[in-house]
């Protein structure tokens, strides 16, 4: 059998074209992907006054600085030159060659314009799959125990990738997590090994804390509290006593923080009445703090109603006791605390003798805003 030679291609093959396709054919896909990535930043070309310029001011900066020129070493070089008037932006380098800070740097021949996003790809490999994640976080248990953290998450992850970088990419980043699951939180039950212990509460998007749900849960809040006053601190006591059971159940339950109802409502007193569990006139007397907001008015009526309710010479105590059945009492109102009668009246004692006087007094409520009056013109 004779076999006829096949006519010589009159294309002529560029033997380092056919070199280079040699090697980067047995790439894997993603170094591929770099390589192709920085040849296309050296096809860009630059032309124009402004180009040349940028390009110009950038090699300048090389020489002068005798270093790699990155962005932020650009704007310290042109900060400190005495010409730094006349000096363009390192936005103005950028846009000038090429759109970004790697496209001009490779213009001017400094480095690969690799676009950051592919390196990143490069470095830490596909994104996985939701199977994948909660795969991740079982193993992480296993290796862990089954309470741990998302930083405890994080730093098992990144061991992880440095012992294996060829591995397909574990999560290490929270804003994921919340994209993909609502949350670590809700990222762990989904993978069927319950909320962490040591976790301070599920967190949840703002849709699941918004001023309709945080006044729901008031609502459910002060259903517990049975009568009482539903301070921060009686919120916050029900809340930890509806995470645990959320805990023990496996079970995702969004309960906010006091903090957050605030934030929402405007201030806690506010969240009340809109939740309508106290009158808006008990929300507008509602003052906490040092006692320096609160006003006259407020502290003169509620010591005439304590001294008449009590008697002369109360005690400390005795009020204490009164103003906590004030407090319990929805429809009755916050006296103010022993401290803020502490801090306006200078003395507990003084308090008590400005009430004692405002008795045998025919005006007691003005008696007693005479006093708070002079003392805060005084002071």
């Amino acid at each position: 059998m004779r076999i006829t030679q096949a006519p010589e291609s009159r294309r002529t093959v560029d033997t380092l074209a056919m070199a280079l396709f040699g090697v980067v054919r047995e790439l894997p896909a993603a170094e591929r992907r770099v390589l192709l990535s920085a040849i296309d930043g050296r096809l860009h070309g630059v032309g124009g006054e402004r180009a040349r310029l940028a390009l110009e001011v950038l090699r300048r900066c090389e020489q002068e600085t005798q270093q790699t020129v990155s962005k932020r070493r650009y704007e310290r070089w042109r900060e400190k030159h005495p010409e730094r008037t006349s000096l363009p932006s390192s936005t103005y380098v950028a846009n000038s060659l090429g759109g970004s800070w790697a496209r001009a740097m490779d213009a001017a021949g400094v480095t690969p314009a690799v676009e950051h996003s592919t390196f990143r790809w490069h470095r830490q490999g596909p994104t996985p799959s939701d199977k994948e994640v909660l795969g991740g976080l079982r193993r992480c248990a296993r290796d862990l125990g089954v309470d741990f953290t998302f930083g405890a998450y994080r730093e098992w992850a990144l061991e992880q990738r440095a012992a294996d970088p060829g591995r397909r990419g574990l999560l290490i980043s929270p804003s994921t997590f919340i994209a993909r699951f609502g949350s670590f939180a809700q990222a762990r039950l989904a993978a069927g090994l319950g909320e962490s212990g040591r976790h301070r509460g599920p967190r949840a998007s703002h849709a699941e804390y918004s001023r309709e749900a945080c006044l729901t849960v008031l609502q459910a809040a002060a259903r517990a509290a049975r009568g009482r006053m539903l301070t921060t601190g009686v919120y916050m006591r029900w809340r930890t006593d509806q995470l645990e059971d959320a805990r023990r159940r496996g079970i995702w339950r969004p309960v906010p923080e006091w903090k957050i109802i605030r934030d929402r409502c405007g201030s806690w007193p506010t969240a009340l009445a809109a939740a309508g569990i106290i009158s808006a006139e008990k929300a507008a007397e509602y003052y906490r703090g040092q006692g320096q907001r609160v006003p006259d008015e407020h502290i003169a009526r509620w010591l005439c109603a304590a001294a008449s309710e009590l008697g002369p010479g109360m005690t400390g105590l005795t009020y204490r006791r009164w103003r906590q059945k004030q407090i319990d009492n929805p429809s009755a109102g916050r006296p103010p605390s022993l401290r803020v009668l502490q801090l306006r009246f200078g003395r507990w004692t003084t308090a008590v003798s400005s009430a004692d006087a405002a008795l045998v007094s025919p005006r007691p409520f003005e008696h007693i805003l005479e006093i708070l009056r002079a003392r805060s013109a005084a002071s």
